[in-house]
């Protein structure tokens, strides 16, 4: 046995076998403008940088400031009581079958409703296609209307002929401290991410959203008689048509 090793050792030096091999390194680039149809930075304006042109008004003095990164004017501040973001949309732009939507945001009290990202009519509660933010009980909602053929703008949210559905992340968030959300609608399955971590799904029988015409998408207030602003920052919205 001694003898066999003296012969296979010079034999595995010579062919550089017994050296253990480098490790192979696969990169992959991440596209994150493939289906991106809107992309809100808020560096000091509601302007939508995907290259869609799909532009934000400020409403009632929503402003700007420091961000995550403690960069100056570089992330929407509203005041929690009617400041909010409008993006006129009449052909459902923001509502494909399927959608991802992520954003920072970053609450002064955590406890206090706000609307987030909501596509629905201004003018009354019930053309809701979807909708997420901040419940009383101080959880994150994703939450979307089903499709109504016969009353797209006039079906009442949660009623028989306009039904939601909706998920919940049930642990408490804190005060002055930046989250990133992703929510997902996905042909009837919807999702909800919390800084990277799966925290709610769902799976309905309804695959398309409901869609109104007078339906646009609002950052930061749900609708004229209960607007639910938020009260904090929001950051980085965007918005793709793809999972």
């Amino acid at each position: 046995m001694k003898k066999l090793l003296f012969f296979a050792l010079p034999i595995c030096f010579l062919f550089n076998a017994c050296e253990t091999p480098e490790p192979e390194i696969i990169t992959e680039t991440i596209d994150l403008k493939r289906g991106l149809i809107a992309y809100y930075p808020f560096n000091g304006n509601a302007n939508d940088t995907s290259g869609n042109n799909k532009h934000g008004l400020l409403m009632n003095g929503t402003a700007f400031t420091f961000d995550a990164h403690n960069n100056a004017n570089s992330a929407a501040n509203f005041d929690g009581i009617d400041d909010y973001i409008k993006v006129a949309d009449n052909n459902n732009y923001f509502a494909p079958s399927k959608m991802s939507v992520s954003f920072l945001f970053n609450l002064r009290d955590v406890n206090q409703r706000a609307s987030f990202v909501t596509k629905s009519d201004f003018t009354n509660y019930s053309s809701v296609s979807w909708s997420c933010g901040m419940a009383l009980s101080n959880n994150p909602y994703f939450e979307f209307s089903l499709a109504n053929a016969d009353n797209p703008c006039g079906a009442l949210w949660g009623s028989a002929n306009g039904q939601g559905h909706s998920i919940k992340y049930s642990t408490a968030l804190q005060n002055n401290k930046w989250y990133h959300a992703t929510v997902i609608f996905n042909l009837g399955v919807e999702t909800m991410y919390i800084n990277g971590s799966l925290v709610a799904a769902r799976v309905s029988n309804y695959s398309t959203l409901n869609n109104c015409s007078t339906a646009d998408l609002k950052i930061g207030a749900w609708w004229q008689n209960d607007i639910v602003s938020i009260d904090g920052k929001f950051d980085e919205l965007r918005i793709y048509n793809r999972i």
